[in-house]
C-alpha cells in the first residue's frame, strides 16, 4: 500500500539567502531532500568554473527504493538548470548506495586523487558552453560543421555544430573538419572571456587544424564572444 502512494508524492523548493532545499513529504513529514547552492569549482591555477554544489542529501529508511530521491533528485537538477547554474558537483564516497544515483544523473568522477569529486559530465558542459560561444556565429552553425574537441584532461569528444544548438555525436562520424586541442583552463577562460580565441592562438594555447574555410569561420564566431582584444 505505501508503495503505491508514494507515486503522488510531489518534491517542494524552499528557497533560503544562500541555500534551496527540495524535499518530499509523506505522512506530513520530510522523507526525501537535498540542498544546493553557489560554489566556484577551480580548474588549475587560474581555471574555474561556477557550481551548484549539492549537500544534504538523505531519504528516510522507510521510504528508499520508491523512486522518490530519484524524483527529488530530477526536480533539483531542473531547478539548477532553471538558476543558470552551467555545472553541478558534490563530495561523496564511491561505496555508499546512493552512488549508483548520482552516476545515473550524469555526475561523475573528475579526479583521481579526488575520487570522491564528482562533476556533471564534462561532455555535457563543453557542448553547452561551446553553445553559448558559438551563439553569434551563424555562418559557421549552417556549415553543421564536425568539430573534435580534445580538452585535456577530459579528452576528445565530438560534436556537429548546427543551426539550432551543438550536439555531441554519439558515434565517430567519417570525417571530422576541425580538431582544437586546448586544456580544461584555457577553455573556461575563453568562455568566461577572459580573453579572446584570437589571444589564445597567439599564445599558443590552443593547437587546432583542418578545413581552412570552418577553421576561419570558428575563429569569428569565438572571437564575438568575447570581443577583440589589443595584443599590444
Amino acid at each position: 500500500m505505501k508503495r503505491s502512494s508514494t507515486t503522488a508524492i510531489e518534491p517542494k523548493v524552499k528557497r533560503g539567502r544562500r541555500w534551496t532545499r527540495v524535499y518530499a513529504e509523506a505522512d506530513q513529514r520530510d522523507v526525501s531532500h537535498l540542498v544546493y547552492g553557489p560554489r566556484h569549482l577551480r580548474m588549475g591555477r587560474e581555471g574555474g568554473v561556477r557550481m551548484a554544489a549539492i549537500a544534504g542529501v538523505g531519504t528516510d529508511s522507510g521510504f528508499r527504493r520508491q523512486g522518490i530521491a530519484r524524483r527529488v533528485f530530477a526536480h533539483a537538477m531542473e531547478e539548477m538548470h532553471r538558476d543558470g547554474y552551467p555545472s553541478v558537483g558534490l563530495y561523496t564516497s564511491r561505496r555508499i548506495v546512493a552512488h549508483r544515483l548520482y552516476r545515473r544523473f550524469g555526475l561523475v568522477d573528475v579526479a583521481r586523487r579526488l575520487s570522491s569529486c564528482k562533476l556533471l559530465d564534462p561532455g555535457r558542459f563543453l557542448c553547452d558552453a561551446l553553445s553559448e560561444m558559438i551563439s553569434k556565429g551563424a555562418e559557421v552553425r549552417r556549415r553543421r560543421a564536425v568539430l573534435s574537441l580534445d580538452v585535456k584532461p577530459y579528452g576528445p569528444i565530438v560534436v556537429r555544430l548546427q543551426e539550432d544548438n551543438v550536439h555531441r555525436c554519439s558515434c565517430a562520424p567519417r570525417e571530422i573538419e576541425v580538431s582544437l586541442t586546448l586544456s580544461a583552463e584555457t577553455f573556461i577562460e575563453l568562455w568566461g572571456g577572459d580573453f579572446s580565441f584570437q589571444y589564445a592562438r597567439a599564445a599558443k594555447l590552443v593547437r587546432w587544424q583542418g578545413d581552412a574555410a570552418v577553421c576561419g569561420l570558428l575563429a569569428q564566431a569565438l572571437d564575438a564572444w568575447h570581443g577583440p582584444v589589443d595584443e599590444e
